[in-house]
């Protein structure tokens, strides 16, 4: 019984980080013209408070191993966790340029970080039910995105000052911060040594296809996330109403992170991942035709 505790604890602690994951990015988007306003940003330098972290993760996934054999998990995911904390508390103060692009890679360094370690993590924590934790940890991932796009105008209508409600994401991540240092210290150390032997993923054709297949996917959710609030707002929505449109995109993401596990029993995934694109692309459609 006290085995169940534990895993269904360390369940918990995973879904708290997962939240973590978007919401500096997502929480932008709905507030972006008051901030471009207030800041005097370009659209130009504005997408980069999208940019910088998606490139900064797509950067230190490459760093997943380096990461588990220098840096133990329990420190990389604590200090990863402070650095979200910090980039959100930067949004405290008023709006400035540098702040808040010196803010979204501060916190882009922390997700990437995360999402390069947590795999292994799960995979060496809950052997036999990877692909069900991992569909958990991805739509609490996805879903921490549409909290952050559906709270965030709900916060400025009851704050005094509006840009300081972006600070306010910096308390679930220090929440995250403290369970995890809480149930890490009760998990049994493991080695990071690996004993694998490196795969060149560099000179192996299917990893390309995957790469650009998922760059193509995440390419959408970016520009999405940056820019689909803002689109709304700009032809007569409010920020309310941008922001729940969001909130439903990623809930639909959550739902397919949630049915991953299901798909992942299919022998041949390329039918999947290549309507995954047609439906991306139908969306798009949608987007420009019928707004």
């Amino acid at each position: 019984m006290r085995n169940h505790q534990k895993t269904f604890t360390m369940l918990l602690v995973l879904v708290l980080i997962g939240l973590n994951m978007r919401p500096l990015l997502t929480s932008v988007g709905p507030l972006l013209p008051q901030l471009r306003q207030a800041s005097g940003m370009s659209f130009s330098v504005a997408a980069l408070l999208t940019a910088l972290p998606v490139v900064t993760m797509g950067g230190l996934a490459l760093a997943g191993s380096w990461l588990h054999q220098h840096v133990s998990e329990r420190r990389s995911v604590a200090i990863s966790l402070l650095l979200i904390a910090v980039g959100a508390l930067m949004r405290e103060l008023y709006p400035q340029s540098a702040l808040l692009l010196s803010s979204a890679l501060l916190g882009g360094v922390g997700i990437g970080i995360i999402q390069a370690v947590m795999p292994s993590v799960i995979k060496r924590r809950f052997q036999q039910r990877t692909p069900l934790v991992m569909g958990l940890w991805s739509a609490a991932l996805m879903g921490g995105g549409g909290l952050g796009a559906a709270i965030t105008p709900w916060l400025v209508q009851h704050s005094e000052t509006w840009y300081q409600t972006l600070a306010w994401w910096a308390l679930p991540a220090v929440v995250a911060l403290f369970a995890w240092w809480w149930q890490s210290a009760r998990e049994v150390a493991s080695s990071h040594k690996t004993t694998t032997t490196p795969v060149r993923v560099v000179f192996t054709p299917r990893a390309w296809t995957l790469g650009v297949y998922f760059g193509l996917i995440n390419g959408g959710y970016a520009s999405l996330i940056a820019w689909l609030p803002a689109f709304y707002i700009e032809i007569g929505a409010s920020a309310q109403y941008s922001g729940s449109l969001l909130a439903l995109m990623t809930l639909g993401q959550a739902a397919g992170a949630l049915l991953m596990p299901a798909m992942a029993r299919h022998q041949d995934r390329r039918k999947l991942l290549m309507l995954a694109l047609v439906l991306q692309l139908v969306g798009f459609c949608g987007f420009i035709w019928l707004p």
